[in-house]
Parts: structure tokens; sequence; C-alpha cells
């Protein structure tokens, strides 16, 4: 699931509805990115900070828990 933000951001939280520790991602078409978009990607809580170019990833959701993500594009996260 994903959200708009000013400056061109989106925030993403991938849910586990699940009671055991699962891998989720989301792939830029399913959040409207444009394919082959260069995103720079914050976990909020994590506080880490990565790239991708087609879909965000976290291998290790909790049961029952969320990752939040902050993705804005390459070109705009200097």
């Amino acid at each position: 699931m994903g959200w708009e933000l000013s400056g061109y951001r989106l925030a993403v939280a991938l849910f586990n509805r699940g009671i055991e520790v699962v891998a989720m991602s989301a792939s830029w078409v399913e959040l409207g990115v444009a394919p082959g978009t260069k995103m720079a990607v914050r976990d909020v809580w994590r506080q880490l900070n990565s790239t991708a170019t087609a879909q965000v990833h976290d291998p290790a959701v909790p049961g029952h828990g969320v990752t939040l993500l902050v993705l804005t594009p390459a070109d705009a996260a200097r």
C-alpha cells in the first residue's frame, strides 16, 4: 500500500497480517512508479537508507508487524 507525499515522495507500508516473520515486497508496478525509476528508500523505524530500481523488499517483517518506507526519486534525494 502506498501514499503520495510532497516532493514526489511515496510512503509505503508493508503489512504482515500473519503470525510468522515473512519476507514482503512491492514492485514499482504495484506502487504506480515508472519501471526502471531509481528511488532512494528510507526505512523509517530502522533509520536505514538504501536505493532500489524495481521494487522495495523487507526480508523479515514480524508477525502482525509493519515496515514503513519512504521512497524518493533518486534525482530529487540530493
